[in-house]
């Protein structure tokens, strides 16, 4: 066995459950938020809130997307994206709310989320 076939060998790839054109949404989505400048997050927010984030931003009508750890879910405002993940804890998520203008955060402020950052 060759050097370049044995460090392949132990990773499996996995299909992907989008087409590209979803895909290539999903991984623009993921990207807004990772390099937005202003950002609200959580790591361990109790699924119980959900519904609130649910009440001003809007699921994309995607699968979720396969992220390395754990699928991703999106939602979507105008000037939010926001990334939505499971939690260590079954109970829990992990938030991650980007923005390119701090005012568009403000209308979160109402929802009275415990943020562990929040820049709005």
């Amino acid at each position: 066995m060759r050097l370049e076939d044995a460090r392949f060998e132990d990773h499996r790839c996995a299909a992907e459950h989008e087409p590209l054109s979803g895909f290539l949404l999903q991984f623009a989505l993921k990207e807004a938020v990772v390099t937005a400048p202003y950002v609200a997050c959580s790591f361990d927010l109790p699924r119980r809130f959900l519904p609130r984030l649910e009440s001003c931003l809007q699921r994309v009508p995607l699968q979720p997307f396969l992220a390395p750890i754990a699928p991703t879910d999106f939602l979507v405002a105008p000037g939010l994206v926001a990334t939505i993940t499971p939690g260590w804890d079954d109970d829990k998520l992990e938030v991650r709310i980007g923005a390119r203008r701090r005012s568009a955060l403000h209308p979160l402020v109402r929802l009275d989320i415990p943020w562990r950052s929040f820049d709005g």
